[in-house]
């Protein structure tokens, strides 16, 4: 949630590495956790 703060309203001094590190570390595990639960939702 901080770090959406961040990018959403103080993106003029976010670090380029800060974003780079997002995208290659945290997205893939997000992405996981979000199919699972959709997952769920579609089980009887």
């Amino acid at each position: 949630m901080g770090v959406g703060n961040v990018y959403r309203h103080d993106y003029d001094n976010v670090a380029e590495d800060f974003v780079w590190r997002t995208v290659q570390y945290s997205l893939a595990p997000l992405l996981a956790a979000i199919e699972s639960e959709i997952a769920r939702l579609d089980r009887p």
